[in-house]
Protein backbone atom coordinates (compact mmCIF):
# COMPACT_ATOMS: atom_id res chain seq x y z
CA UNK A 1 0.00 0.00 0.00
CA UNK A 2 1.32 3.45 -1.24
CA UNK A 3 1.51 6.15 2.18
CA UNK A 4 -0.57 9.18 0.05
CA UNK A 5 0.80 11.22 2.80
CA UNK A 6 4.14 11.25 0.72
CA UNK A 7 3.02 11.97 -2.53
CA UNK A 8 2.93 15.23 -4.39
CA UNK A 9 0.04 17.10 -3.75
CA UNK A 10 -1.79 20.98 -4.43
CA UNK A 11 -1.76 21.41 -0.64
CA UNK A 12 2.11 20.63 -0.17
CA UNK A 13 2.88 22.71 -3.06
CA UNK A 14 0.90 25.69 -1.84
CA UNK A 15 2.24 25.31 1.59
CA UNK A 16 5.48 25.33 0.29
CA UNK A 17 5.11 28.06 -2.17
CA UNK A 18 3.53 30.02 0.88
CA UNK A 19 6.63 29.19 2.83
CA UNK A 20 9.32 30.87 0.24
CA UNK A 21 7.16 33.87 -0.10
CA UNK A 22 7.32 34.22 3.61
CA UNK A 23 10.42 33.84 4.38
CA UNK A 24 11.80 36.43 1.23
CA UNK A 25 9.54 38.46 3.05
CA UNK A 26 10.66 38.89 6.36
CA UNK A 27 14.08 38.54 4.74
CA UNK A 28 13.53 42.41 3.23
CA UNK A 29 11.74 43.42 6.25
CA UNK A 30 15.12 42.55 8.36
CA UNK A 31 17.32 44.31 6.09
CA UNK A 32 14.67 47.58 6.60
CA UNK A 33 15.32 47.23 10.63
CA UNK A 34 11.95 45.12 11.40
CA UNK A 35 11.68 42.66 14.09
CA UNK A 36 10.84 42.07 17.45
CA UNK A 37 7.73 40.39 17.16
CA UNK A 38 8.90 37.36 19.56
CA UNK A 39 9.62 39.30 22.36
CA UNK A 40 5.92 40.00 23.82
CA UNK A 41 7.38 42.98 26.02
CA UNK A 42 8.21 44.53 22.48
CA UNK A 43 4.97 43.42 20.48
CA UNK A 44 2.22 42.47 22.51
CA UNK A 45 -0.89 40.29 21.17
CA UNK A 46 -2.86 42.96 20.99
CA UNK A 47 -0.30 44.41 18.19
CA UNK A 48 0.16 41.52 16.75
CA UNK A 49 -3.34 41.10 16.64
CA UNK A 50 -4.18 44.83 15.31
CA UNK A 51 -0.84 44.77 12.59
CA UNK A 52 -2.64 41.49 11.24
CA UNK A 53 -6.15 43.25 10.79
CA UNK A 54 -4.92 46.31 9.08
CA UNK A 55 -2.80 43.46 6.75
CA UNK A 56 -5.86 41.82 6.05
CA UNK A 57 -7.07 45.30 4.51
CA UNK A 58 -4.05 46.06 2.93
CA UNK A 59 -5.05 42.58 1.09
CA UNK A 60 -1.59 40.81 0.76
CA UNK A 61 -2.12 37.32 1.79
CA UNK A 62 1.75 36.79 2.45
CA UNK A 63 1.72 39.48 5.25
CA UNK A 64 -1.02 38.12 6.81
CA UNK A 65 0.51 34.59 6.49
CA UNK A 66 3.45 36.00 8.16
CA UNK A 67 1.53 37.58 11.33
CA UNK A 68 -0.64 34.08 11.65
CA UNK A 69 2.89 32.44 11.96
CA UNK A 70 4.40 34.69 14.37
CA UNK A 71 1.04 34.07 16.85
CA UNK A 72 1.13 30.39 16.30
CA UNK A 73 4.94 30.20 17.02
CA UNK A 74 4.01 32.23 20.85
CA UNK A 75 1.08 30.07 20.90
CA UNK A 76 -1.18 32.73 21.05
CA UNK A 77 -4.75 33.42 19.82
CA UNK A 78 -6.24 36.10 17.53
CA UNK A 79 -7.42 38.73 19.37
CA UNK A 80 -10.59 40.70 19.19
CA UNK A 81 -10.24 44.44 18.41
CA UNK A 82 -9.91 46.89 21.34
CA UNK A 83 -12.82 49.31 20.72
CA UNK A 84 -10.98 52.01 19.72
CA UNK A 85 -9.76 50.06 16.84
CA UNK A 86 -13.05 49.52 15.94
CA UNK A 87 -14.25 52.65 16.36
CA UNK A 88 -12.07 54.42 13.81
Amino acid sequence: MMDNRRMPHPDNDAVDGLAGAMKEKLGLAREKGRGGWDDPTECSNDDLSRMLREHVEKGDPVDVANFCAFLVARGERILAPIATEVER
